[in-house]
């Protein structure tokens, strides 16, 4: 069997992991709540910035969660004086499984999918966690294999959302980007997918299914991406 999108081949797809395998926002702010403040932390008792060390936790908190939308969390993070090395440290230590349950609609989707095309985990966090929560999320009926997981301590060149990062997982999964799909939950980085020529799917969870972005397909959840694609 294969997969087609708009009559189009499908011979691979590449998702994210946070957000997008579970796209409940309140739940993925429990899960990032912790870290969150940390990160804030961090940035004021390292930074060399006045203005940072001066301004309020919750506020600098909204104000990085706001830029983080723009540029991703980590570049966030550097931008405003915190250093990568610290945000990986704090990042590597959020532990997602025990937040998270089994989904059997998501379970069910992803062994169809696995069936007809390749599927794809691209992500900012680590291994171990991605391999532990989603043992939680499909009971382990479904584990992505070792090579197709390509997790932020894989990384050699870059991270997302930049374009290296992407190049660099075109290179390891050995895929062409004018057949994939590519599925995010943060538009800063299906942007730097679609300047590869992927073709991007954003979840959010208030998504209208009829819409359409200029560049990217709105779905409101990674089992709704099935409405869009034609198995054959």
């Amino acid at each position: 069997m294969s997969i087609k999108y708009k009559n189009k081949d499908i011979n691979a797809i590449v998702l994210d992991f946070d957000g997008t395998f579970y796209s409940n926002k309140e739940l993925e702010l429990k899960i990032w709540s912790d870290a969150r403040k940390k990160f804030i932390d961090k940035m004021i008792s390292s930074s060399n910035r006045a203005d940072i060390r001066a301004t309020g936790h919750e506020e600098l908190l909204t104000k990085f969660v706001e830029h983080s939308i723009e540029i991703g969390w980590e570049n966030a993070f550097v931008e405003f004086g915190g250093a990568a090395r610290d945000f990986h440290q704090i990042a590597d230590n959020v532990t997602k499984a025990e937040f998270l349950k089994f989904d059997q609609k998501l379970t069910d989707f992803l062994q169809v999918l696995s069936q007809n095309v390749s599927v794809y985990i691209f992500t900012g966090s680590n291994r171990k966690t991605v391999i532990d929560a989603i043992g939680v999320l499909t009971k382990e009926l479904w584990i992505p294999l070792s090579d197709n997981l390509l997790a932020v301590d894989d990384m050699k060149i870059s991270n997302k959302p930049n374009i290296a990062a992407y190049e660099e997982m075109l290179d390891v999964f050995g895929i062409d980007a004018t057949e994939i799909i590519f599925v995010d939950d943060q538009e800063v980085k299906v942007n730097a997918a679609a300047n590869l020529n992927l073709i991007t799917f954003l979840i959010d969870e208030n998504a209208d299914s009829a819409a359409n972005f200029e560049l990217h397909t709105p779905i409101s959840s990674l089992v709704e991406l099935q409405n869009h694609l034609t198995f054959e």
